[in-house]
């Protein structure tokens, strides 16, 4: 098995431990929408989803949520 097989496999959490790993982080319309909003109403609950983005950035695979693979889905598909 090559090697980039093998990191398709495996969650990156666990295949890298410790590096720093850059993602590219898309957003809905919708979702920017809503925080424009949370901004506007509420400082502390926009600041809890800002939180909880850099959580999932930083560590997709595990943490607030329980994140599971979804499968019927694509392998790099996640609840969270």
């Amino acid at each position: 098995m090559s090697e980039n097989r093998e990191s398709e496999d495996i969650p990156q959490s666990e295949s890298a431990q410790g590096e720093n790993l850059k993602r590219d982080l898309v957003f809905d319309v919708r979702f920017l929408e809503d925080l424009t909003f949370w901004v506007e109403t509420n400082r502390k609950t926009a600041l809890r989803l800002l939180s909880l983005i850099e959580e999932i950035r930083r560590n997709p695979f595990e943490g607030t949520g329980k994140p599971e693979r979804l499968k019927y889905q694509d392998a790099n598909v996640w609840s969270r």
